[in-house]
């Protein structure tokens, strides 16, 4: 129990920018056993606003195209090794943003749309939420690709936009009518 406690707090002081990604195991059992649970808590979130068929394609989509972008940047740097601790860190923090976003989205998801639209405080939450996990994203990349952090910004953005545009097409469905 407690080395579960050490590992959720490395993987929240990175959220805090305070570690990086090579403060954690570097095992591809741990990597695996990250990885399943945050595909399990992101089809969590997503179940607030969409089908379960839905919910379950764009957790696969999402967590394949973060292992492989992950991927292709190290590999330019020459740099694979650091692929598990990298993405390691990413699902880590990426569970705990989906913690926290949970309530959020089950509370948008209470009005009479998906997203109650009348909700600013709704919007500004979330709005503080992407915000860091970019900046959650760009110190995991800024580390794993020995960079300066504007280029793991640029990095972050990246693979979202890539995320969002790979999902967007093959569930359309998933779009809300209101963006079209």
């Amino acid at each position: 129990m407690q080395a579960l406690f050490i590992i959720a707090k490395s993987f929240f002081d990175i959220c805090l920018l305070r570690k990086g990604p090579q403060d954690v195991p570097r095992s591809v059992a741990f990597l695996r056993l990250v990885v399943l649970v945050y595909v399990a808590s992101s089809i969590l979130v997503y179940l607030s606003e969409h089908s379960l068929r839905v919910a379950l394609g764009m957790a696969g989509v999402d967590t394949l195209l973060a292992l492989a972008f992950t991927y292709v940047l190290l590999a330019a740097r020459k740099l694979v090794p650091r692929w598990v601790q990298s993405c390691t860190a990413l699902f880590g923090t990426g569970i705990v943003f989906n913690i926290i976003v949970l309530p959020l989205f089950y509370w948008g998801a209470a009005g009479e749309h998906p997203v109650a639209f009348d909700n600013h405080a709704f919007y500004l939450l979330l709005i503080i939420l992407i915000l860091w996990s970019i900046a959650v994203m760009a110190h995991i990349f800024r580390h794993a690709l020995s960079v300066p952090f504007a280029v793991g910004v640029l990095a972050a953005i990246l693979l979202i936009w890539w995320m969002v545009g790979v999902s967007q097409l093959l569930f359309p469905q998933a779009v809300p009518e209101e963006w079209e």
